[in-house]
């Protein structure tokens, strides 16, 4: 019975340690940046429209972060306003490094100008390693 009683405690003890390493929590979660890189527009913007944001993660993590997506849409008013889209990534970013990528959307210029009048909030979604995901908010 000692026996049985010890190699169940050692199982137990051993699957805690596992849940511990594999725990995720906000000092694993990637950090992300969005920032929109500005083409030749023509103002006031009105009608369809490409934009280009770079995309900047970051990982604090002591593995290999391997990101497959991204989600992005726009909401409330802006001087345009961006549609649910996603774009796959296929990207490795190493432990405790940055990559970045350029990520083109399409749009709907409102027919405003660009000014801190209209500010844009694009949200997101970064779709990570085995289905987790983080989601952000920026305002570039």
């Amino acid at each position: 019975m000692r026996r049985f009683e010890f190699a169940l405690l050692l199982v137990l003890g051993l699957t805690a340690c596992v849940a511990v390493i594999d725990l995720p929590g906000p000092h694993h979660e990637p950090f992300v940046q969005l920032v929109q890189i500005r083409s030749d527009w023509r103002e006031p913007l009105y009608g369809p429209l490409t934009i280009t944001y770079e995309l900047t993660i970051f990982n604090p993590s002591d593995r290999t972060l391997f990101v497959r997506a991204v989600d992005l849409h726009s909401s409330g008013a802006g001087i345009y306003q961006v549609a649910a889209q996603t774009r796959r990534l296929n990207l490795a970013v190493a432990p405790h490094e940055n990559a970045a990528v350029r990520v083109r959307v399409s749009a709907w210029g409102t027919g405003g100008q660009a000014s801190a009048f209209e500010p844009v909030t694009i949200h997101g979604l970064l779709r990570y390693g085995r289905g987790q995901s983080l989601a952000f908010e920026a305002m570039p």
